[in-house]
């Protein structure tokens, strides 16, 4: 196994209950059995409490209120022991215990602390801050938990987006930032209609079916292979590099045989991942702030390194600038970099 590098909160980085992904507690009784991170794009930061009104229906009450999707006061949800809930929190497959009933809750943190009794303290998720202001510094820990060292390792701020629809899921396993450092920043905030056409066998010959990406009716990749692997972006082969109407993204098509013609993916990349300012760890405190990446260095390492099993710290904090006005949803995602050896 390679170099693995992962987000602990620094208060619980020895463990996985410190993990900055998402994560799950229920809080009364055990209305859910398993929650899984679909790795495709959708999870937005936050804390997230969930209440069974009856044994199909739960709301979903968001820290950030309504401006973030997942708040809703009626969610209609299958509670089996085995069928995923897709549409609950987007991102992220639920399955809800056969004994749901009414008064039970959960909670669920993506990019907040929470404690093994599921209380959760903002990180990530930092809420609203005046303009003018930052937010508190927050020490992160970047721990290697695969089995190689790494090196040239940093962490750097990327704009955050989240995509909607209804089975979607079943056209599309993934809307991300490109995965080249020098394009990975380039997606501009807004909201985009992600549509599909010519449908059909892939000409290629793999014996999958294909269709053409359209971003706000331009066709942004002619022929994606519907084959759950194949990424397509910039400089990739059917990705339209001169017109480039999906800069800084990268999508890769479910593996299904479904006909998208008639899917309407919004995909919305949120403002704000310019104000996050960045310090190396020096003794457990911030370092010079600034904007761009910071090195990642284990102690006793040379800089930029974290051994296998080894970790790191960092800083972070958000700054709106003067005169930023209320907005919808704002966010960012902290990236990390390194290399195995």
């Amino acid at each position: 196994m390679a170099a693995d590098l992962i987000l602990r909160h620094p208060d619980l980085d020895t463990s996985a209950v410190g993990d900055l992904d998402l994560r799950y507690q229920n809080t009364v009784n055990t209305p859910i059995s398993s929650c899984t991170d679909l790795e495709n794009g959708q999870l937005i930061a936050g804390q997230y409490t969930l209440l069974w009104a009856d044994a199909t229906t739960l709301s979903v009450t968001a820290a950030d209120g309504s401006k973030n999707p997942n708040h809703d006061a009626s969610v209609s949800v299958t509670c089996d022991g085995s069928t995923p809930n897709l549409d609950v929190i987007l991102g992220a497959s639920l399955v809800f215990s056969a004994s749901c009933t009414t008064g039970w809750t959960a909670v669920v943190s993506v990019g907040a602390k929470m404690t093994a009794l599921g209380v959760m303290t903002r990180t990530l998720d930092v809420g609203v801050i005046d303009a003018g202001s930052s937010s508190s510094n927050q020490q992160v820990t970047a721990c290697n938990i695969g089995s190689d060292d790494a090196v040239e390792c940093d962490i750097q701020a990327m704009p955050a987006m989240y995509w909607t629809q209804s089975g979607a899921g079943d056209i599309v396993d993934l809307i991300d930032n490109h995965t080249d450092d020098t394009r990975e920043h380039s997606a501009s905030a807004g909201s985009y209609a992600i549509t599909f056409a010519n449908w059909g066998n892939d000409p290629g010959g793999s014996g999958k079916k294909s269709c053409d990406i359209l971003v706000d009716g331009n066709t942004a990749v002619a022929t994606a292979v519907m084959d759950g692997a194949t990424r397509y972006q910039y400089g990739v082969a059917a990705y339209d590099d001169i017109n480039d109407y999906a800069e800084g993204l990268s999508f890769i098509l479910a593996d299904s045989t479904d006909d998208p013609s008639a899917v309407t993916i919004t995909l919305t990349v949120m403002e704000g991942w310019q104000w996050v300012e960045l310090a190396e760890d020096s003794g457990g405190s911030p370092g010079s702030w600034g904007s761009g990446p910071v090195d990642l260095t284990e102690s006793g390492e040379t800089t930029g390194t974290i051994t296998s099993s080894g970790k790191a710290y960092a800083h972070t904090r958000w700054s709106p600038p003067d005169g930023t006005s209320p907005s919808d949803l704002r966010g960012y995602r902290l990236g990390l970099r390194g290399k195995s050896i």
